[in-house]
């Protein structure tokens, strides 16, 4: 299973897909659009399965009671078809914001941190010597 939210917020690749590769027919996706359109809150998502696991997905669902709201429906709708240049757009933010932090984190004595390809995460390594 692989959760794809992030898979545009490259910031020196293009968008990837673990689904393109060679043998990933049994990959579960679960590419929520989410942090790309649409407001915290307002977050849904689906799923992209064989058919086998969305048949057992569909029998567990049926026993939730769980639904997007009419409003992150119109959104999901928006976010799909509309026009996608809020991506570039965010991602140079982020761009900015990432180097940001990484620069300061990596001022800080003794923290070692890598540089983020993607999305906007910072992992700094505070291991005690």
């Amino acid at each position: 299973m692989t959760d794809e939210c992030y898979c545009q917020f490259l910031y020196d690749s293009a968008p990837f897909s673990i689904a393109s590769l060679a043998g990933a027919k049994e990959t579960v996706l679960v590419p929520a659009p989410s942090p790309k359109r649409i407001p915290c809150g307002v977050a849904y998502g689906f799923a992209l399965a064989p058919a086998p696991v969305v048949g057992a997905m569909l029998k567990l669902q049926s026993h939730s009671t769980s639904n997007p709201t009419s409003v992150s429906q119109k959104a999901a709708v928006e976010a799909l078809r509309g026009p996608q240049d809020s991506v570039g757009i965010m991602l140079a933010e982020y761009r900015k914001r990432r180097d940001f932090v990484v620069e300061r984190l990596r001022a800080i004595p003794g923290v070692q941190c890598a540089e983020p390809r993607g999305a906007f995460y910072a992992y700094p390594n505070i291991a005690w010597r």
